[in-house]
This record gives structure tokens, C-alpha cells and sequence, in this order.
């Protein structure tokens, strides 16, 4: 009881209760600082063992001194007459109700009213597969979408979206801790195991926070009754997620259409489709529109197959294994009965303006309406992201922005949305928050091509040469067949003086697709970088009369190295006439490009014709010009590389020096970052060769071959020392 008593007096006990409380608080502050400012998780364990370590401190510190009026001093040295414990107790009585407040009003604020995830809420996790045969893994990733796809119809009820669902494939973590990424209540999970034509699903509603099975049921059935099995779990879940949610213990709800299609081989073959679809790669993409046909073929009325065999389209599209026509080709059939029979449907509609493109027109009309469709269905993914990129065309940015950060809420895990974001950043030059953004998105998809092959580019930005080396090399691994990333290699190999190896990848991408657009613009580049204005002239002549794709700018650099070449060559005059000849009218002023291939033949004839105009008449006609893009094509102006010839065209030199160096910073006025952009640009075509005489970009530009010396260094080593030399 003496000890107790000497605890007391001397505050040991009330500083234990202070110390207990103020860490707690502290604890809480930190964990909102840090999901704000994205901090590391490592920054929360630390913070812990600072105040851990720190409490047995304070108890000591307080036991050993006191404070007096003077100050503090070793309670040894106090006389007891004089001492003022009993005050200091009282202040630190005032101190702890007052923190003891403060944590009770967070607690309250915490628990209702920011409340826990909104009651409406329900993630389906993927159902696993307990056969033991990978070849039955497309039925329980397949249930587990259907699934998703069934209780997204359900208005108010919050559904995460396949991207954050399937983050969770195959990871032993604790149901609440998902809830909690997720922001949701309840989570359906469940196991599919097969065994010929039987099938025993089971399946359970959980809510996370208590861990209370709100509905479970086990289903052994036959294959061909798949579809009665899905309906029900469908229904009971959603009757579940009303009848709690809502108080209306009798009340029923619509049946869900879960399955399209009664026929069970083209249901099959369907999620065979949605399996090879979503690994990421041109190889398995083809396998999944094979999948979807035959799903077709057997029921033609399939509606699901029909959209995401125009999904493929896109993926394929996007992933350069078809051109833009062939793409538009084989989804017009589809996306037209689509959009006929289902207009409101949110996700048709973003494929169809993503495929078959949109004008300066009906672009409000098409960002209206899917603005609608999020309504509708706030959990998919690509609604936001082809929203975001119709408003940044249209000059919106930070409109644009604001849709995809929302987006980005609605789904945290959609790494989509995360690579979109990161090149955005990427663009403006803010490489901390592009790499930010992709270190969420590879974090959700470890292996996807696009994320892989951005993430070089912030390798190579950050001077990290022998890491975007590995990373490009990755991706060749995971999709052996895909020609754009030894064809991108290639090209970096020639920037920096390393043509021999450069060959190698450029033969590796010509032995399987010669005839692509991106390998056509490399052997077209090569030409340039070695001197060969002839061949460059001859090789881009062919490319235009063959009105090749515009992949990665690929028609643009054309029209740019034929018009260049040209110039050297002193035939100024002919280039016009070709172009003349390719789009009659296109070196009038009066011309209204229709698209962005057009667009590119009129800016490089404008180019060529204000070198030999008066400057009164070059002014008119680059004001015409310039006011029609602005109207139909906004985003020019936000390649910095595309402005500074016109600024220069027009005698406005300090604005095309200050363009200049603004894409020599950024340097993704392409595919490439700084020194690739520029060192080609500025060296070798004409329309630049005028800027790069300008002393700060001059400046710039060695800074730049520095660099690139540097990589070819590096690279080099690199190869050398793994024998990596294909």
C-alpha cells in the first residue's frame, strides 16, 4: 500500500492514464494522415514502437521528478512541506477528462457518424476451386462473375467491381480485413468442386464485422443445373441483403437475370472466354474471342457474349494484336444490336466510343450519357475511365480528373483507373504520383502488360536503365508473341547508340508480325538515325500511300519523316502535291480535318507552306488552322512537341523555346521519355532542327545525350554481366 500511496503522490498513476490516452489518439491522427498523404504501412508499426517505447519512459520521468513553481526538479531534491504534487494532480486530472472527451467524441464521430461501410454493401469473393483440376478454374472464376454481374443489378446495394473482387484470389486474409478494404458489410464467398457432370457449390453470406452467417446453403447437382443454382444463390442473397438492410422481413425482390443464355455448352464455352480475356495477354485474348464465337454460335441470342466478345475487340485493339479498322470491323455487328436492344446498357456504350471513336459533334451527347450509366451502375470501371478521356479531349482536364479519382473510390483496387492516372501524371511531369498510381496498380495486378510497360517508363525517367531493361524484358516473357515491346526495346537500343542489339529485337518483332504499324516506324526511324534520307523518304511514302494505323503516332511520323526527308532532299513542292494527292484540299486553310490522320497531313502541309508565305499571309492561315483544331481536336495543345513548331511558325520564338523545353521535360509527347523524344526531334527533323539552335534548348538537348550516354552505359553493363544478348 506504500507503493501505491508514493504512485500516487508523485502522479505515476495519472501519468500511466494521460500517457494511455494521448497515444491512442495519436494512433488515430496517424492512421487518417496516413491514408491522406499515402504514406507507407510501415510508418503505422513505428509509430507504435515509439510510443510503446516511450511509456515505460514517461512513468519513470515522472516518478524521479517533480514539478515545482521553479521548474522541474528530482523529487529527492523537494522538501515535502513545500511540495505541489497534489496541484499538478489536479491539472492532470483536467488534462485526462479533457483527452478522455476528445477520444470519446472520435470514437462516436468514427462509429456513427462516419460510420462503418454503408449497410448496402456486399463483396463476392472468388469462389474457389477444391477440385484440384486447374481446368475447372474457369467455372468458379465464371460463377463468381456471374454472380457479381447478378447483384450489380440490384439499385442502392454497393458492389465492388471484378478488379477489387479478384484482388483477393487465392490470398488467406481475414474476411474483415477485406470488408474493410473494400468498404463493405458482407461478403458472399464460396467453393465449386466438379467431378464429370456433378457439381456441389456452396456458398454463404458472412457480415464482416461479426462474423454472422447470414444465409449458407450447399448445393450437389448436376452440371446442366448450374443456372437454377446461380439464380438462387442470386435471389436469397439479394432477399437476404433487403430483408436485414431494410426491416421488410416479408417482402420479396425481382428475380435477377444472372445467366443470358440456357444453353449450357454456350455458357461454357462463355466463361472459358471471360478466363482467357482477363490474364492480360494478346495470346489468350485471341483464345477468348474464339471462346465467345462458339458461345454465339450456339445461342446467338447470347447477350453477355456478345459484349464481351466486343470487350475482346477493344483489349485486342488496345494491346496492338489488331488494327483500329479490323477492331471497329468485327464489333460493329455486335456493338449495333447492343446498343439497339439494350441503349441504356453503360458498358456497350463506352466500348463503342472507345472502338468507333466519336467527333467534336456528339462528344457532350456521349459524356451525358455516361455519366447516366455510372448512375446506373457505379461499379465499372472502364464508365470512368472512357468518361475521363472523352473530357480531357474536349479541353475538360481537371474535369476529366475528378471523374477518375472517383472512380478510383469506387474501386480502389482498379488498376485500370491506377494506369490511366499514372499517365496522366506521366504527361505533366508529376513522376512521385505517377509512380504512386503505379504502385497501386501493379500492387492489384502484378502482371499486366500495360501497367509492366508504363512502369519502365518511370524506370527510364528515373534513371534507372538496367531496371527498365528487366521490366521489358518481363513482358516479353509473359506474352512471347507480342511485338511491341522488342520493337520499343529496339528503338531505344538506336537512340542511345546501341544499333547492333537494336536489330536483334527489331528481327524478333519482324519474324512475327513484318507488317505491323509500330515495327513499320522503327525500320522507318532506323532509316533516319542512320542518315538514309532516301530510304526514309521511299519507306515513309509507302506507309502513307498505305494509310497505315495511326498506332502510337505512327501515321503522324510518317507524314513527319516524309515531309523532313523531303525537305532535305530540296522537294519541298512534291511532298505538298503527295499530300495533295493522299487528301485533296488538305493545304488549303479552308480543310476540316476529320480526324487525327488528317489532322497530321494539314499540320505538317501548313509547316511546309509557312516556310515560303509572307508572314502576313503565314499568320492567316495559321489562325484558321489552329482555331479549327482547337474546336475539333483540343488535346493537341497538350503536347507541348505538336505546339512549338506552330509558335515557332509564327515568329513567336520565346513561346516556342518555352513549348520546346516544356516537351523535353516531360518528354511524352509519345511513347518515349525525355532523351528519346527529344534526341530524335531535335536532331533529326527539320520543323525542330531551327529550335534546337536556341541556346536553352541547345542546353537541354546536351543534357539529354548526356544522359542517354549514361543508359548506354548502363543497358550495356547490364546485358553483358546476365548475358542477356538475344
Amino acid at each position: 500500500m506504500g507503493l501505491i500511496s508514493e504512485l500516487r503522490r508523485r502522479n505515476v498513476l495519472r501519468m500511466a492514464v494521460l500517457y494511455g490516452i494521448a497515444a491512442w489518439l495519436i494512433m488515430q491522427v496517424a492512421e487518417v494522415v496516413m491514408d491522406l498523404a499515402k504514406l507507407p504501412d510501415w510508418i503505422g508499426p513505428i509509430t507504435l514502437g515509439v510510443l510503446a517505447v516511450g511509456f515505460p519512459i514517461a512513468l519513470i520521468f515522472s516518478w524521479f521528478y517533480e514539478l515545482t513553481p521553479e521548474g522541474l526538479s528530482l523529487e529527492k531534491d523537494v522538501d515535502r512541506s513545500e511540495s505541489i504534487t497534489h496541484v499538478t494532480g489536479r491539472r492532470l486530472d483536467f488534462i485526462v477528462i479533457s483527452l478522455l472527451c476528445a477520444a470519446v467524441i472520435l470514437f462516436a464521430y468514427d462509429k456513427w457518424w462516419i460510420g462503418p461501410p454503408p449497410e448496402k454493401s456486399i463483396a463476392v469473393l472468388p469462389f474457389v476451386n477444391i477440385t484440384g483440376n486447374p481446368d475447372n478454374e474457369y467455372l468458379s472464376d465464371g460463377l463468381t462473375e456471374t454472380l457479381l454481374h447478378a447483384l450489380a443489378q440490384l439499385p442502392d446495394l454497393k458492389v465492388p467491381a471484378r478488379t477489387s473482387s479478384f484482388f483477393f484470389k487465392g490470398q488467406n486474409i481475414d474476411i474483415r480485413e477485406i470488408a474493410m478494404k473494400l468498404g463493405v458489410n458482407n461478403v458472399l464467398e464460396g467453393s465449386v468442386q466438379r467431378d464429370g457432370n456433378k457439381v456441389r457449390i456452396v456458398a454463404q453470406l458472412t457480415e464482416a464485422d461479426t462474423g454472422f452467417h447470414l444465409w449458407s446453403n450447399t448445393y450437389d447437382r448436376e452440371i446442366t443445373d448450374i443456372f437454377d443454382v446461380q439464380d438462387d444463390v442470386a435471389n436469397r442473397v439479394a432477399l437476404a441483403m433487403k430483408v436485414i438492410l431494410a426491416g421488410n422481413a416479408g417482402s420479396s425482390v425481382d428475380k435477377i437475370e444472372v445467366v443470358g443464355t440456357n444453353n449450357l455448352a454456350a455458357y461454357e464455352e462463355y466463361l472459358k472466354g471471360l478466363q482467357q480475356k482477363n490474364v492480360g495477354t494478346n495470346t489468350d485474348r485471341l483464345r477468348a474471342e474464339i471462346s465467345f464465337k462458339r458461345a454465339l454460335a450456339m445461342d446467338p441470342d447470347y447477350y453477355e457474349a456478345m459484349l464481351q466478345l466486343a470487350y475482346t475487340y477493344e483489349l485486342l485493339r488496345s494491346g496492338g494484336a489488331i488494327t483500329s479498322a479490323e477492331a471497329i470491323e468485327n464489333s460493329r455487328p455486335w456493338l449495333d444490336r447492343l446498343l439497339e436492344e439494350r441503349p441504356d446498357n453503360g458498358l456497350a456504350l463506352a466500348l463503342d466510343t472507345t472502338i468507333r471513336g466519336f467527333d467534336s459533334v456528339n462528344v457532350e451527347q456521349r459524356q451525358a450519357a455516361l455519366i447516366a450509366a455510372i448512375e446506373r451502375t457505379p461499379n465499372e470501371p472502364q464508365l470512368y475511365d472512357t468518361l475521363a478521356f472523352l473530357l480531357r479531349y474536349s479541353g475538360q482536364p481537371e474535369e476529366a480528373l475528378q471523374w477518375l479519382e472517383r472512380g478510383i473510390t469506387v474501386d480502389p483496387l482498379a488498376w485500370n483507373l491506377h494506369l490511366t492516372r499514372m499517365l496522366w501524371k506521366m504527361r505533366v511531369g508529376d513522376i512521385d504520383e505517377a509512380e504512386a498510381s503505379y504502385a497501386r496498380g501493379i500492387a492489384a495486378n502484378p502482371d499486366d502488360l500495360w501497367l509492366l510497360l508504363w512502369g519502365a517508363e518511370i524506370q527510364m525517367l528515373r534513371k534507372r536503365y538496367a531496371e527498365w531493361f528487366e521490366m521489358n524484358r518481363k513482358f516479353m516473357e509473359l506474352d512471347p508473341l507480342d511485338i511491341e515491346m522488342p520493337v520499343e526495346i529496339a528503338l531505344r537500343f538506336y537512340l542511345v547508340g546501341l544499333e547492333d542489339e537494336g536489330d536483334k529485337y527489331l528481327q524478333r518483332a519482324i519474324t512475327i508480325a513484318p507488317d505491323k504499324a509500330f515495327v513499320r516506324r522503327v525500320q522507318l526511324y532506323r532509316q533516319v538515325i542512320l542518315g538514309n534520307y532516301l530510304g526514309a523518304r521511299k519507306m515513309s511514302e509507302a506507309m502513307l500511300r498505305d494509310d497505315i494505323e495511326d498506332r502510337f503516332g505512327t501515321y503522324w511520323s510518317a507524314v513527319m519523316v516524309y515531309m523532313s526527308t523531303m525537305s532535305e532532299l530540296g522537294k519541298t513542292d512534291e511532298a505538298l502535291a503527295v499530300l495533295e494527292e493522299l487528301k485533296p484540299g488538305v493545304s488549303s486553310p479552308d480543310f476540316h480535318p476529320g480526324d487525327w490522320k488528317e489532322m497530321a497531313l494539314q499540320y505538317y502541309a501548313v509547316l511546309a507552306l509557312a516556310q515560303s508565305l509572307p508572314k502576313e499571309d503565314t499568320l492567316s492561315m495559321l489562325d484558321a488552322v489552329v482555331s479549327r483544331w482547337d474546336k475539333s481536336f483540343p488535346a493537341w495543345r497538350y503536347e507541348a512537341g505538336r505546339a512549338a513548331p506552330i509558335a515557332s511558325a509564327r515568329g513567336q520564338t520565346d513561346i516556342a523555346v518555352e513549348l520546346a523545353l516544356s516537351d523535353l521535360e516531360t518528354g511524352m509527347a509519345i511513347l518515349w521519355t525525355q532523351w528519346g523524344w527529344g534526341l530524335f526531334l531535335y536532331q533529326y527533323i527539320n520543323d525542330y532542327k531551327a529550335l534546337a539552335l536556341q541556346p536553352a534548348v541547345a542546353e537541354r538537348l546536351n543534357e539529354l545525350e548526356a544522359e542517354a550516354r549514361e543508359a548506354n552505359e548502363d543497358i550495356w553493363a547490364h546485358i553483358v554481366e546476365n548475358n542477356l544478348q538475344l
